[in-house]
């Protein structure tokens, strides 16, 4: 793995990489990094699941099953590169199943989202917080962390209403680092309703007279900044969602739950869920479905009742 993840290194995206050296580092070390390569053996592999399933994550607990699995899939290119070039004449993981994460679901990780009322509360309440604006975009928008973060007000056309999704903003370590999604469904269009458009113009003047006065610049033409103009760090973020929701009466959620909160109440609202699915950014509905199917029960009780009323209005019986 030590020869492996370096030249591995240039052939993928600097944040796979990082994600890479730490898997390696906290998951298969610990637990392989004593045996030799020709000695590996698919119970190994097998038992090391099942550990990490068990006890495996960095506080003691459980490990996410999907966790797991990613694990897997970089486990398994290490040693189908070590055959390729000869170190091992077969693979040892060829036959070993992770566990399925739709088996094993994580308490810890489970989407979370507020209510309609919640959610309010919550906007109400930031109204005049440093990241009111931030707060608001992302549940209007369902946008993801970094691409809230990586937002240019180039992106943002108030003629049409519309805000084009192109980039991100992550943390590698202490740096941050822009990247071009990946996909053509991330990259997308998104439609804003005029409230927010409004107050999008109204963030606009007031960011651009606080740099004035403060001297800072925005290089990079962010939407979102530090009052100096530099970026804001994604962690720093999360840490101020999570205070501004401290003292609420509200379900306690993460940053990400507000995109989850946004498609919910989307769904709940009988928007076509191919549509929900656009503005997520998803790779088709049916992944959109799987995600929120806890949401589809009380939208087919309201078909099921949509339908009984139809028939009440436009059939009679044959009593009558």
């Amino acid at each position: 793995l030590g020869q492996w993840l370096p030249a591995r290194e240039v052939t993928v995206a600097r944040s796979t990489h990082a994600r890479d050296c730490k898997a390696v580092e906290h998951y298969l070390v610990p637990h392989l990094g004593d045996t030799p390569l020709r000695r590996l053996r698919a119970d190994h592999i097998r038992s090391l699941y099942q550990r990490l399933l068990i006890a495996g994550s960095r506080r003691g607990g459980p490990l996410a099953a999907k966790t797991i699995a990613n694990l897997h899939q970089l486990l398994r290119s290490a040693l189908r590169d070590a055959v390729d070039r000869g170190l091992l004449a077969v693979s040892p993981i060829a036959g070993v199943q992770p566990p399925d994460p739709r088996s094993h679901p994580s308490a810890a990780r489970r989407a979370r989202s507020w209510t309609a009322a919640e959610l309010g509360a919550f906007i109400d309440a930031t109204a005049q917080s440093q990241h009111s604006m931030l707060f608001r975009l992302t549940a209007a928008t369902g946008m993801r962390r970094g691409e809230v973060l990586g937002l240019r007000w180039d992106d943002i056309h108030f003629d049409t209403g519309r805000i084009e999704i192109t980039q991100a903003l992550i943390a590698i370590g202490y740096q941050l680092e822009f990247t071009r999604l990946k996909t053509r469904t991330s990259r997308r269009n998104v439609a804003l309703d005029a409230e927010t458009l409004a107050l999008l113009a109204d963030w606009r003047r007031h960011q651009a007279a606080d740099l004035a006065a403060s001297g800072g610049i925005n290089d990079h033409g962010l939407v979102f900044t530090r009052t100096d103009g530099k970026p804001l760090h994604p962690h720093t973020v999360s840490q101020a969602f999570e205070r501004a929701q401290r003292h609420l009466d509200v379900s306690p959620i993460r940053f990400h739950d507000l995109r989850h909160t946004h498609a919910s109440l989307l769904l709940r609202d009988r928007v076509p869920i191919k549509v929900v699915s656009e503005r997520l950014g998803h790779a088709n509905p049916a992944f959109t479905m799987t995600t929120y199917q806890h949401v589809i029960p009380g939208m087919q009780e309201d078909a099921a009742a949509a339908f009984g009323q139809l028939l009440s209005a436009n059939f009679t019986t044959s009593s009558e």
